[in-house]
């Protein structure tokens, strides 16, 4: 329960300032972590207690993170960045409104030419994510188009 806890902890105390590329980056590093280590379930249960409009919004933050900085970055932040962008797809768990279709969208053509590390962390989080046509939405974008 420890690990759910801290993870609710960082989502609950998100502060996310216009322009502030390396904070933001910072505070969704810190949850993608976390989020990593829980169970499927713990991840259920964290999530229903957030809006889904919290969540959408965070979601943006992160893809907006994505698309400013990861054309110039280097291999450890593309990294990162990946990390960062999957953690919050998966809590999201989008269903695909038009928002979060954007979005993705708008980063997959980056995620392509760097399939490696996108593999690496989509297996890392896609087990969290609790919707299938979320999974397969995401999927068919960046690794099967």
């Amino acid at each position: 329960m420890k690990k759910i806890e801290n993870v609710r902890n960082i989502a609950s105390n998100f502060k996310f300032r216009k322009g502030d590329y390396l904070d933001a980056e910072r505070q969704l590093l810190q949850f993608a972590k976390c989020y990593a280590e829980l169970k499927p379930e713990e991840a259920d249960i964290l999530r229903s207690e957030f809006d889904a409009k919290d969540r959408l919004g965070w979601f943006r933050v992160a893809s907006t993170l994505f698309s400013k900085e990861f054309p110039d970055a280097d291999f450890s932040r593309k990294d990162r960045l990946c990390m960062i962008f999957f953690s919050m797809y998966s809590f999201d768990n989008l269903d695909f409104g038009y928002d979060g279709l954007m979005d993705t969208i708008s980063i997959s053509h980056q995620m392509k030419w760097n399939l490696r590390i996108a593999r690496k962390h989509w297996d890392q989080f896609s087990r969290l994510t609790g919707s299938n046509a979320a999974r397969r939405n995401l999927e068919s974008k960046i690794f099967f188009n």
